[in-house]
């Protein structure tokens, strides 16, 4: 699954405006909390939220395994009965990365774009930078992309739209330090495999 960066990166041409510091960095998103062990995040899984063994509960917050968990430094789980934020159909999933949540990502219409980038600037004052380009390929000919993105020094958030396709826009909220842990990781596991060549 490609992130929200990825795609800002196929942007062009980029105009940017920087804004202040960004004082309101989250340590939860929708009572999930960011960087935390997934056993200790704030969310159970579906299974034990519910009275009715492999039902997936109707009112709490929970999350179920997206595919198989062959990939422990990326891992996604599907979040169940997460707060609307009044776009209309939104999706939620959670990224979790050697058992720590590493990131949230949230996608919808890109009709709600407008809606949910007033609720974040609502919850999270106003974006710290403004990125405007053309969109991906696969979003469609002569599409114009949005980026609003929240830079600090523990979490990001990044507002894309479109994303992917002409009629979704995502936010992703990302915890730096389980991010850098997984990359580390990652480099000295691949370090130790190619000793082996």
């Amino acid at each position: 699954m490609k992130t929200p960066l990825a795609f800002a990166a196929l942007l062009w041409p980029v105009v940017a405006l920087a804004q202040d510091a960004w004082p309101q960095q989250p340590t939860h998103v929708m009572g999930i909390r960011l960087g935390a062990p997934l056993v200790s995040a704030g969310i159970q899984p579906c299974d034990a939220s519910n009275e009715v063994r492999g039902r997936i509960s109707t009112s709490t917050l929970c999350f179920h395994p997206r595919a198989a968990q062959g990939r422990p430094d990326r891992t996604f789980y599907t979040v169940h009965n997460a707060p609307d934020l009044g776009t209309g159909a939104q999706r939620v999933l959670l990224e979790v990365a050697y058992g720590q949540v590493a990131g949230i990502l949230l996608t919808g219409h890109a009709a709600g774009f407008d809606k949910a980038v007033a609720v974040l600037e609502a919850r999270y004052g106003p974006a710290t930078q403004t990125v405007a380009g053309r969109a991906p390929a696969q979003a469609g000919a002569g599409e114009t992309a949005v980026s609003k993105r929240w830079r600090g020094d523990r979490v990001t958030i990044e507002a894309l739209n479109p994303f992917g396709r002409a009629d979704e826009f995502t936010v992703y909220w990302s915890d730096l330090a389980a991010q850098a842990r997984r990359d580390a990781r990652l480099t000295r596991e691949s370090t130790r495999i190619a000793d082996k060549l």
